[in-house]
């Protein structure tokens, strides 16, 4: 689900990103219009205009969701971007939390104003109860579209922009489908396209809740995740609230636009009204670059990689604003014939050429700003966005538009134009508001002489995460944070600091101390730290030093088991050794048994029993002479020179055995012990205490019980 967008080709992320997202777009206005097409096939003019402006002020309310949830698409990016899986975690539960709050609220409160909505739109007389009705199921559905929407900001947060288009591909699919069952079969006319629509919403959150639930690399939520965080949704709302703003006001300026072709005549309505759809259309491109933009940009500048997400807008700038020099070329010489596929009237198609020569020009300048936008939105300046789409909207835009349909009556050309120039003074206020930020950047950085987070991290061979985690707990904070971008920038003061933290954690000084001894410097408080630190590091020399030997010791009995002469009884001198009794009779079947005693034994105890030593098993001389080789009577622990043991520790004299080395464990020492009884009889030997019974080489070293090696030794004296 995660996917790194900061490493790799900058265009080559563009593009594996902005195509996905592109036929997600085109699927979702093939989405909106999938209603009006098969409803036309079914019923009459009422309910095919119900469902037109039903599906209007959908689009706005959608559209304005969509652009609220960029504030989770950009809080989400640079959170992974710094590698910071619980910041994202956080963002993605408050995201959560905070769309399903407003999405009942706005649920309730357009269910009130179905009725009013339709009044307000001036809807027919005759399609108003068919546009109350396709409102109100919609407006059933708003969670449902919600839900789809923040989940696939939250993807594209992630950098994984190919499932969203997954899901409304699904979802376009299933509207198709039920629009022919319900409008089709069933002629419930607006009603049935408006419960298709809701519906196939249904399934494609249902599919997208399965394939989060069945991801194994995502990021992981708990319920702390999900509990609102003032800060963390402020700063959510901060950048959505301006988007989804400025998202709206173009949707109504569109509506302001329509109704200035409404009033010049059915022709030239129509033009309008077709080629608005054109237009929706060839945007795809430059709005599927504000996107990518936003979402790239911000894992870059959550990275600490300011200048990857300047490389990223131009990139983009150059895919947008190319695409708008080829279309404008084409449409200026195919204006007509375009217009033409979608009316039969050669009056409309000529009006409809000479508007959309003039408005394709907005393709150019669009994307310029709606790139600048998407970066703006990544560094957390949405604002920015919203005022050069409102300035642009209320100066030039819609009362550009009036005053050319005043004073040239007889064209449409001057009002598609009109609209070109307001996007044109967007850009300027791009350029504008982006030059600005650039200089008091490069001024900051210049007499200041200021490093970036991301040139530190690297000078310091450190992690941009690691000095965001500094700052969150005190330990260094920057000389200064860019208020307009966020930027962190470090200078001399704190390049010292940082020298300071490098040394004390070299000496293993946890950070907490590190914080406490800035915060309070002083030589007689360095002199206390390092004489402690110097004391933890002479502990940890002597704890390694007996490290070392107790691996000798494992060495030099690994050797012994893989060169014993196995099977060969003879006498050895078995040194003094210190060994702990475990209580209670064993019967042993397999090599396994010992396990319960083994932890029974080390629950007390300050070091793990396998590291502390190797454990035996014994019988007693009366059991050997008895020939009663199971159960065995007791179980040890033999204790190396260097271990402590917070417990009764007996210690064995050195003494003479009887020793053998056979490959197996203890369900196949029976007979081992029978071979050696027969060889004390033999040399008039007899056992004078209990048998040291251990396993060299067990399920520790080997999975194989065939290369089990076992000793059997056996102390005696003279029969």
């Amino acid at each position: 689900m995660e996917k790194n967008l900061t490493t790799g080709s900058v265009f080559g992320n563009i593009v594996r990103f902005s195509l996905p997202y592109l036929l997600s777009y085109f699927l979702q206005t093939l989405y909106g219009m999938a209603d009006l097409f098969i409803i036309g096939q079914y019923e009459g003019v009422a309910s095919t205009t119900a469902v037109s402006i039903g599906s209007q002020a959908m689009h706005m309310l959608t559209v304005m969701i969509v652009g609220l949830a960029m504030g989770a698409t950009v809080t989400i990016g640079q959170a992974v971007g710094a590698r910071d899986r619980r910041g994202a975690a956080g963002y993605i539960g408050n995201t959560t939390t905070l769309f399903l709050a407003l999405s009942v609220v706005v649920t309730g409160v357009l269910l009130a104003l179905a009725r009013p909505i339709a009044a307000v739109m001036s809807t027919p007389a005759e399609a108003v109860p068919g546009t109350v009705a396709y409102l109100r199921i919609c407006f059933l559905g708003v969670p449902l579209i919600t839900a789809y929407n923040i989940i696939a900001s939250i993807f594209r947060g992630l950098g994984d922009s190919k499932r969203p288009m997954y899901f409304i591909a699904i979802a376009c699919a299933a509207n198709i489908a039920l629009d022919y069952l319900f409008m089709g079969a069933l002629h419930m006319g607006p009603a049935g396209a408006a419960l298709g629509t809701t519906l196939a919403q249904a399934v494609s959150v249902a599919v997208s809740l399965v394939v989060i639930r069945r991801e194994r690399d995502g990021i992981a939520l708990t319920r702390g995740d999900l509990r609102p965080q003032r800060a963390v949704m402020g700063r959510i709302l901060r950048i959505g609230v301006p988007v989804a703003l400025q998202d709206g006001l173009i949707q109504i300026a569109f509506l302001f636009i329509t109704v200035i072709a409404n009033r010049r005549g059915l022709t030239d309505a129509a033009a309008v009204g077709i080629v608005e759809k054109i237009i929706s259309f060839l945007f795809l491109v430059p709005s599927s670059m504000l996107s990518t933009v936003s979402a790239l940009g911000a894992q870059c500048i959550g990275a600490g990689k300011p200048r990857r997400a300047l490389q990223t807008l131009w990139y983009a700038i150059a895919v947008a604003f190319g695409f708008g020099v080829l279309i404008t070329i084409v449409i200026q010489f195919m204006a007509e014939p375009v217009v033409g596929l979608f009316t039969d009237s050669a009056a409309v198609a000529a009006a409809g050429g000479q508007y959309l020569r003039g408005y394709i020009l907005d393709c150019c300048f669009a994307g310029l700003h709606f790139c600048f936008s998407g970066y703006f939105c990544a560094i957390g300046r949405s604002e920015l966005s919203f005022l050069h789409n409102i300035t642009a909207v209320v100066l030039v835009r819609v009362p550009g538009a009036y005053l050319m349909s005043k004073w040239f009556p007889t064209t449409l050309l001057p009002m598609g134009l009109a609209t070109a120039a307001g996007s044109l003074l967007s850009v300027i206020i791009c350029v504008i508001a982006f030059l600005v930020l650039r200089r008091r950047r490069r001024d900051m950085a210049r007499t200041q002489e200021l490093f970036s987070i991301g040139d530190v991290a690297q000078l310091f061979h450190l992690s941009v995460s690691s000095l965001r985690h500094y700052e969150t707990i005190g330990l260094l904070t920057p000389e200064y944070t860019d208020p307009a971008t966020g930027y962190r920038y470090y200078g001399p003061r704190q390049f010292e600091v940082l020298n300071t933290i490098r040394y004390l954690r070299a000496l293993d000084m946890p950070l907490g101390q590190i914080r406490a001894f800035l915060r309070n410097r002083d030589v007689g408080r360095i002199e206390q730290l390092l004489r402690e630190q110097k004391a933890a590091v002479v502990r940890k020399q002597a704890e390694l030093q007996r490290v070392e030997r107790k691996i000798d010791n494992r060495l030099r009995q690994l050797h012994d088991a893989q060169t014993a002469a196995l099977g060969a009884i003879c006498l050895v001198r078995s040194p003094a050794c210190r060994i702990v009794w475990m209580s209670g009779a064993l019967e042993l079947h397999s090599f396994l048994d010992m396990e319960p005693s083994i932890r029974m034994l080390e629950h007390s105890q300050a070091e793990a029993v396998v590291f502390l030593g190797k454990v035996g098993v014994g019988l007693s001389a009366e059991r050997l002479l008895a020939g009663a080789f199971a159960p065995y009577d007791r179980a040890f622990l033999v204790l190396d020179d260097e271990d402590a043991f917070d417990g009764d520790v007996t210690t064995l004299p050195e003494t003479t055995c009887a020793a053998v080395c056979f490959r197996g464990s203890h369900p196949e020492a029976p007979a081992q012990y029978a071979r050696l009884m027969d060889y004390l009889r033999a040399h008039a030997l007899a056992p004078a205490d209990f048998s040291r019974e251990i396993t060299m080489i067990d399920y520790g070293l080997t999975s194989d019980p065939e290369k089990f090696v076992t000793e059997i030794r056996i102390p005696v004296t003279e029969a």
